[in-house]
């Protein structure tokens, strides 16, 4: 399958983009995941204050949770996503994969994705582009990674 799919992602949304093999290299925005709370204070996301213990004597003590909550729900957000991208690999939706995001966010997607996706990447960029419109992100694709999108008589072949 020459099916391209484009993920642009940040930790409070990602689009799931689509180019087939036409010489249109048009896309289509075919998803969009949002969490909310990859964007919101920390503040927001605790249910109440630290925890408290007591030590020996009168002294009170605080303690910070292990994962930031922002952090945990950004986790959670980018195994949803690599859930979804393999789920699709599976299903024969795409043969070719590329990701955008910020960098940290780039790193969370790639921890959580099923070897076998790995394996559909084609390009890979460290780059918050997730608030342009479809015809900005053709046009950053043409500037930046089109060549590596465009899937090869060789590619094709190689596999």
């Amino acid at each position: 399958m020459d099916t391209t799919w484009i993920v642009i992602a940040d930790s409070g949304r990602a689009r799931v983009f689509e180019r087939g093999d036409t010489r249109k290299h048009r896309l289509r925005e075919t998803e969009t995941f949002i969490n909310p709370g990859g964007r919101s204070d920390d503040k927001a996301l605790r249910s109440d204050d630290k925890g408290r213990f007591s030590g020996r004597g009168n002294h009170v003590n605080t303690a910070e949770p292990a994962v930031d909550p922002v952090e945990h729900e950004n986790e959670i957000f980018a195994r949803d996503l690599a859930h979804y991208l393999d789920s699709a690999r599976n299903a024969g939706r795409y043969g070719h994969l590329c990701l955008i995001a910020p960098p940290k966010f780039l790193g969370l997607i790639r921890g959580q994705l099923h070897k076998e996706v790995q394996k559909m990447i084609s390009a890979e960029l460290p780059k918050d582009i997730s608030n342009l419109t479809v015809a900005q992100v053709e046009a950053y694709l043409r500037e930046n990674i089109i060549s590596a999108l465009a899937p090869t008589a060789a590619r094709s072949h190689s596999g």
